[in-house]
């Protein structure tokens, strides 16, 4: 494979001509060559960051709309998405949205779920 490549030169190495090309074509030669880390523990710790995030916006939607359904609250029809007047509560459920897109990602990397 590599005959005729050497031109003599000292500073000939042969990873310059075989690599991850190379490599790369032998992996995906046969499933049995085809192994990849799944990096499970690093997937485990962003699914934890990520549940602890989308909890602190669920703690901050329900503190907002416990405050808008007090008493002494302005009166707002808290049954009606369309009629929601707070941007702040836009905003939360916004970022949870986001949120909540980018957790469910996460599933189909972790080892047996589908």
């Amino acid at each position: 494979m590599l005959d005729g490549i050497n031109d003599g030169t000292e500073n000939w190495e042969i990873r310059k001509y075989i690599g991850y090309k190379d490599f790369t074509k032998f992996m995906s030669s046969d499933d049995d060559f085809f192994a990849i880390r799944r990096f499970d523990r690093m997937h485990a710790r962003v699914l934890l960051y990520q549940q602890a995030r989308i909890s602190a916006l669920e703690q901050q939607l329900d503190s907002l709309d416990e405050s808008l359904s007090a008493r002494e609250a302005k009166d707002v029809d808290n049954g009606s998405v369309r009629d929601d007047v707070p941007e702040r509560k836009d905003l939360i459920l916004g970022q949870i949205a986001t949120s909540l897109v980018e957790y469910g990602r996460c599933f189909p990397c972790i080892r047996g779920i589908h």
